[in-house]
């Protein structure tokens, strides 16, 4: 199970990198994932600063599916997060993060 979940990452992290069509020095993902829809986010660092309003190429749909396929793989391991973040800086690892309260929760 594990290793399909790490494919579905492998998935997911193609998908939004080679949408992504301009030089970036960081890029963070984060999907906060609820009952019946998600919200999703990008931001890039291009030049030293963040940026959230960058153009992208991905199927927002392909993503999503793959964000649900993602939470109930790990639903089926007794994993229920909320939140994925996806850090990725050109020539390192990519790192995933997993938040289990929706960020509205954590600022109650």
């Amino acid at each position: 199970m594990i290793s399909e979940q790490f494919e579905t990452l492998q998935e997911l992290f193609s998908l939004i990198s080679a949408g992504i069509n301009q030089p970036y020095e960081k890029l963070e993902f984060e999907s906060d994932v609820f009952e019946s829809y998600m919200v999703m986010a990008l931001v890039l660092t291009i030049d030293g600063k963040d940026k959230a309003d960058v153009e992208t190429t991905y199927n927002h749909s392909l993503l999503s599916d793959l964000i649900k396929k993602l939470h109930k793989q790990s639903l089926q391991q007794g994993d229920d997060w909320k939140v994925l973040i996806i850090t990725y800086a050109p020539g390192e690892q990519v790192k995933t993060n997993y938040i289990y309260q929706h960020r509205e929760e954590n600022l109650l």
